[in-house]
């Protein structure tokens, strides 16, 4: 048993729901995306044989037990800054200098990976100056609505090779957080090192967290063939279950491809993930399995430092990443509430839940009409951000009922949160 307790742990659930489902989006300081929407990362996807006599031990005393991850609660300085978590704590002293984000890449593969996306929003206190950096990766060259349809597709599939449309950015947004944490924030860490702690665990093995095993479950359901079954895929299968079953809640997860890939970014840096051997692997295998990506587009690949967007909120002012993420919705439902006093409405109440729903209707609506790729499409953001658009919206919330006439919510996603404070 983790030890927490059931109430906590369904809490915790629900919250986790709603990020895997995409009901929760908030993409700040730091934010993983699993490949082709919980895909596992492909640079691990070959197969590999588990140990038979060990491959279900169970953690004892050298990994705490803890919901989702005790390695995920400690050290989130050390991202930038390579200073350990707390002080004493043994996942401080597991952490040592590594940084969260390669470490959840390792522990919390159920919503993110080495084939995902990041973006980050860092704040210099000396500079007083906001940073955003997108590392998103940009569509293949043969995606296309007719490479789609000549396959007898009216959509892009949620999952599987013809899922993987877009170069993974995570790699890139570590490696240039990594370069200005040096130039910028005085740091002395090698790169290499940065992904020590995290290539350990792959290698030596982690406790699976009450998450972990909550969604090996889920996404093995064969019930469902748009987003879960996903031990149909063998490098799913070969990585994440044993035997063909997922592993259960405080068994040991060993990931020896995952701790091989990152020895070799470790040794040769970022490029190798995106113009060496793991890129051409990657592109090899998409290849024989139908996949669209090349190892061109891996290695046109840039993560982009981009000029945050914000809003002023009460007396603080809000950040968040500009097109082609999704911040400016986020933004756009701070403005419109800000033209509600929210004192007067209770926390927790039907009320609250309804204006907050509201808000968020009629921002989704901007998003889905003006989102996109800046690169190609005019996005008006100093229109939808500006605060007399923010009245428009708010005039047109009722309390007495709820909005009708707008396009239905999109309920998929698969988005973490990670905050850090560089003292």
């Amino acid at each position: 048993m983790s030890g927490i307790p059931d109430a906590a742990i369904r809490q915790r659930r629900r919250a986790e729901q709603e990020m895997h489902d995409g009901k929760t989006k908030v993409p700040v300081f730091g934010t993983g995306r699993s490949l082709a929407g919980g895909h596992p990362g492909r640079a691990e996807q070959r197969r590999r044989h588990y140990d038979s006599t060990q491959g279900r031990e169970r953690a004892h005393d050298t990994f705490p037990e803890t919901e989702p991850h005790e390695l995920q609660r400690y050290g989130h300085v050390a991202a930038l800054s390579g200073q350990p978590g707390r002080a004493g704590h043994p996942a401080a002293r597991n952490l040592r200098a590594g940084p969260p984000p390669a470490t959840l890449a390792v522990v919390y593969p159920q919503m993110c990976t080495l084939g995902g996306d990041n973006f980050w929003l860092i704040y210099d206190a000396r500079t007083g100056k906001m940073k955003g950096l997108n590392a998103s990766g940009r569509a293949g060259e043969k995606a296309s609505i007719d490479f789609y349809r000549s396959r007898g597709l009216s959509k892009v599939p949620a999952r599987g090779y013809l899922a993987a449309n877009t170069v993974p950015g995570v790699v890139s947004g570590w490696d240039e957080a990594w370069k200005y944490s040096r130039s910028a924030l005085g740091s002395q860490l090698s790169f290499a090192s940065l992904l020590d702690t995290a290539r350990e665990l792959a290698e030596r093995g982690f406790p699976v967290s009450t998450s972990l095993a909550y969604w090996s479950e889920v996404d093995t359901d064969p019930t469902d063939q748009e987003f879960r079954d996903l031990q149909r895929y063998p490098g799913f299968a070969a990585t994440y279950l044993r035997e063909g079953k997922p592993y259960g809640l405080g068994e040991v997860m060993r990931l020896p491809e995952l701790a091989a890939t990152l020895a070799l970014l470790a040794d040769k840096g970022a490029d190798e993930f995106y113009k060496g051997s793991i890129a051409a692997a990657i592109a090899a295998d998409l290849e024989e399995n139908g996949g669209l990506l090349t190892v061109r587009d891996f290695a046109r690949h840039t993560a982009d430092w981009v000029e945050p967007i914000s809003v002023p909120y009460r007396d603080c002012r809000a950040w968040n990443l500009p097109p082609n993420t999704q911040g400016m919705a986020s933004l756009e439902i701070l403005n419109i509430l800000n033209n509600f006093d929210l004192s007067q409405i209770r926390e927790g109440s039907a009320d609250y839940y309804h204006l907050i729903i509201e808000a968020t209707k009629e921002a989704f609506l901007d998003r889905d009409t003006y989102l996109s790729d800046p690169a190609f499409v005019n996005i008006p953001l100093d229109r939808l951000l500006s605060a007399e658009h923010g009245k428009r919206q708010a005039a047109r919330i009722r309390m007495d009922k709820a909005a009708t006439n707008l396009a239905p919510l999109d309920p998929k996603g698969d988005t973490i949160w990670l905050g850090g404070m560089v003292p």
